[in-house]
Order: structure tokens, then sequence, then C-alpha cells
């Protein structure tokens, strides 16, 4: 997809998020007043991916909301799987229209809890603030490729998260990048390290 296409599609996602907010409970009226700022922090995230997993392999986006980063993700990388898990009805049938209304065929939107998922090996992780990294990993463990990127938005604290993902999974940190939010309090974090083969 050409960056003027992928202009217009994000720009048609947000005109749906405006557009469905309230009768869906898609976002906070925070969020819907910073949402160019959350865009480009989902931006952030692809920075991410980019770099410490570049190739197709699927990303699977936890705790998917109003889509983000998932949707902007689905955009930028049509040559891999992008799989939102979301346990809100209402959130899910939202993101089943952003599919439907861009086209985006690489998208594919499961309703319920992540824990509950299967047929799935995701060499990527995102989660915007569901959780702690060793919690997440801990959650998608049955799911993870040999090797997995957990990528989320954190604070200051974020490398005592990493050591505390380190000591609960009894492995190590291979590769890690960080990213400036757009609004300038916290970070875009990406961890790289063996994923949960043990759970399977």
């Amino acid at each position: 997809m050409s960056d003027e296409a992928s202009a217009r599609s994000l720009s048609a996602y947000s005109a749906l998020v405006r557009e469905y907010h309230s009768t869906l409970d898609l976002i906070s009226p925070a969020g819907l007043e910073n949402w160019e700022q959350l865009l480009a922090d989902a931006a952030s995230y692809g920075d991410v991916i980019a770099e410490l997993a570049p190739g197709s392999g699927t990303v699977l986006d936890v705790g998917s909301g109003s889509g983000l980063p998932g949707v902007p993700l689905a955009l930028r990388f049509p040559e891999r799987r992008i799989v939102l898990s979301e346990r809100r009805r209402r959130r899910t049938a939202f993101l089943n229209i952003v599919r439907g209304q861009l086209a985006l065929d690489n998208l594919d939107v499961q309703v319920g809890d992540v824990a509950d998922l299967t047929g799935l090996v995701a060499p990527g992780i995102t989660s915007q603030a569901v959780s702690d990294f060793a919690s997440i990993y801990e959650l998608t463990c049955r799911l993870q490729a040999a090797e997995v990127l957990l990528v989320s938005s954190k604070g200051s604290d974020w490398q005592e998260e990493a050591e505390q993902l380190e000591q609960r999974s009894g492995t190590s940190v291979i590769r890690s990048a960080v990213r400036a939010r757009a609004h300038g309090q916290g970070c875009i974090v990406g961890l790289v390290l063996a994923g949960g083969q043990q759970c399977r």
C-alpha cells in the first residue's frame, strides 16, 4: 500500500472511530481528543516491529479495544496477518466494520479472551495497556513463536518490568528497542526473547 493510500485509510479509520465511539463505547473523550497522538504512538509500534522482527510473521494484538495499534499495523504491514483479540463484543463489532470498510484482508478479529485462542503461532505480540510484560508473556506463551517480540506502552520503569519478565520466564531479553511516545510521557518498548515453548 502506498503512503498516500495508507494515509487515506487511516483517515477513514479515524472517521469511523469518531462516528461510532459513543454508541459502541470505543474510546474515552480524552482519548478522542488526543487521537492524533494515539495514531502516532501506533506508528511507533510499527517502527519497533520493523526494527526487531522484520519479515511477514503474524502479530497478535491483545486487548485491541478500538483498534490501536492493530489497525494501523495492518495498514503498514499488508504482508503480515494481524490478529486482534478483544473480549468486548461491541468493540469487536466495530473492528469488523473497520475490516470490511477498509478491505483489510490481513486483519483477523477474534472475540473472547486471548487465553482461549488456539491455532496461532505469533512471533510478534502487542498490547497497548493490558498488563506488565511478564503477565503478557505468560498469558500468550502458548501462542508464541520460538523467538517472540513483545511490544507495549510503558513508563520510565520499563527496565524493571523487563527484569521481572526475565526472572518469571527463566529466559533473557535478546534485543530491545525504545521509542518515545508522541505526547512526551512514557515510551513504546519492544523486547525480544525466547518464546514460551514450555506452555504448549
